[in-house]
């Protein structure tokens, strides 16, 4: 099974951007957190107050878990 099927790309990876549904408060202030469709969670700084819509994230990093891989980025458009 090819890992581009387990694990889909995130328009090359850092830098790169990933929509997803903010479904829940991150632990650190101001963080939301949603999930890709392959289970990845993706945890969106400054996007508290967008829970339960979909925003366009910049992935800042991956990091490769037991479980799969957890993305953290940035609102699209922001400054860093």
């Amino acid at each position: 099974m090819a890992a581009s099927y387990l694990f889909p790309d995130i328009s090359g990876s850092t830098g790169g951007t990933v929509s997803v549904k903010i479904v829940k408060l991150g632990k650190a202030d101001g963080q939301g957190v949603g999930h890709m469709d392959d289970g990845s969670m993706v945890v969106v700084n400054r996007s508290v107050d967008l829970t339960g819509t979909n925003v366009l994230a910049e992935v800042e990093s991956i990091i490769p878990t037991s479980g799969g891989r957890m993305v953290f980025g940035i609102l699209f458009g922001e400054d860093k």
